[in-house]
């Protein structure tokens, strides 16, 4: 009997000892706090910023342009001085131009979004290699998103700093 309890402490014994062996070393950093800090970011946040006022610019002058027309042929259909068929006429033609300044808004949103992904990319990319060596280097079998909601974790996981050092920021 005193052989069979020893044969399940050591058992026991073993069995905690291998769990332990196996446990996976878990990381977590703030992806958001990285690409802000990052050079690049900055300077295509600016690009983009740029762009941004360059497409207001360009709609509020085609708004202005369009405010302006509507204003002139308000004034003649008051004045009497406009035709019925030609007040038909410029009211089918600003309709139509609020429709272009409408399109182009649209496309110049998509645009905007467009030039984002191609400026973030890269540096998404980087970060990732980067997460990616860090983890490898460290013995981390996992990394996660530190904003996507983890409600505890240990300081010691947080693994912006060593990826901020494989960035060289």
């Amino acid at each position: 009997m005193q052989y069979f309890s020893k044969l399940i402490c050591a058992f026991l014994f073993l069995s905690i000892f291998a769990l332990e062996t196996n446990a996976q070393k878990i990381g977590y950093l703030n992806s958001g706090n990285l690409i802000v800090s990052m050079p690049a970011a900055k300077s295509a946040d600016q690009n983009l910023q740029n762009l941004q006022k360059q497409f207001q610019t360009e709609l509020a002058n085609k708004e202005k342009a369009l405010t302006n027309r509507l204003t002139t042929v308000q004034k003649q259909i008051q004045a009497g001085t406009m035709a019925p068929a030609e007040q038909e006429r410029a009211q089918q033609e600003i309709q139509q131009e609020n429709l272009k300044l409408q399109q182009a808004a649209a496309k110049m949103e998509q645009d905007l979004m467009k030039k984002r992904e191609s400026l973030m990319k890269p540096i998404i990319d980087k970060i990732n290699s980067a997460i990616e060596a860090v983890a490898k280097e460290n013995g981390y079998d996992m990394i996660f998103e530190g904003s996507a909601g983890i409600l505890y974790a240990e300081q010691a996981q947080d693994v912006t700093a060593l990826v901020k050092k494989k960035l060289g920021i």
